[in-house]
């Protein structure tokens, strides 16, 4: 994995549970995490434990002093072995590896994993793994169909999605996603929807064929990634085309 420039302090977390079997030790995560940190050129300034049992909602008492000192001393990284060393519940670690920290700042590495909040595939990983989560909340998924609803109501949603039906922006507009990378977090069928749609224009292109007019499921998701990051995404688009989506022109007028 190739580091990057962040500061190279490292805060090494072990943790064991009252089941844990006997091969599960403190010092055996130990001695894995400190010699991932001379692999890769990190210093590791302290190792945080934690013993005790889980009580739901709440931080054991070394997850709390790992959170502040990684403020208070702007450390750049957090080494764990595995993801079971956080949390006995799914949605609480994965809170914890997407939204604890600023990847910008501090980086979270899962060793038994061979990855790192800052890796590029790692946004879709958890993206796919909170769909299967969200399996078990019935509630949670009508939720999100709502808001989806809302969101393809916006102007700008509609401006959009008519734009995906001409080559002439819709180029324009993917490429542009693609130059955000890990700002972007797509769910599976996002992603193959942004991709496919792509590769599906360039094949057209090449056999003579304009794809103006589709107006599938894919490019309805592909118009709700473009809202969502339509803030950052408006940066790499020209000028012009930042008036067309922005300004008073109409659909008709594309």
């Amino acid at each position: 994995m190739e580091m990057n420039s962040k500061n190279p302090k490292a805060l090494i977390y072990c943790s064991v549970w009252p089941e844990d079997g006997a091969e599960t030790t403190l010092e055996a995560q130990s001695i894995e995490l400190q010699t991932y940190c001379l692999v890769h050129g990190l210093e590791s300034v302290d190792i945080i434990t934690d013993v005790g049992p889980y009580v739901k909602g709440k931080l054991r008492s070394g997850m709390e002093r790992l959170l502040s000192r990684v403020m208070r001393e702007g450390v750049g990284h957090v080494l764990i072995h595995d993801i079971g060393r956080v949390g006995r519940d799914a949605r609480e670690a994965m809170t914890f590896l997407k939204d604890t920290f600023d990847v910008s700042r501090t980086e979270v590495h899962i060793v038994a994993w061979k990855t790192s909040t800052a890796s590029e595939e790692f946004g879709r990983w958890m993206n796919m793994a909170n769909e299967l989560v969200a399996l078990d909340h019935p509630e949670r998924q009508k939720e999100m169909a709502v808001r989806v609803e809302r969101l393809r109501l916006k102007p700008l949603w509609g401006k959009l999605f008519g734009m995906l039906q001409d080559e002439r922006y819709a180029e324009v507009l993917i490429k542009a996603l693609f130059q955000l990378k890990d700002a972007v977090r797509l769910s599976e069928k996002e992603y193959s929807a942004v991709h496919g749609g792509y590769d599906h224009l360039n094949m057209f292109r090449a056999l003579g064929f304009r794809i103006k007019g589709e107006k599938t499921d894919n490019t309805k998701l592909v118009a709700d990634v473009l809202v969502r990051y339509w803030d950052k995404l408006k940066l790499h688009v020209g000028a012009d085309l930042h008036r067309i989506v922005e300004g008073s022109e109409t659909q008709a007028s594309l």
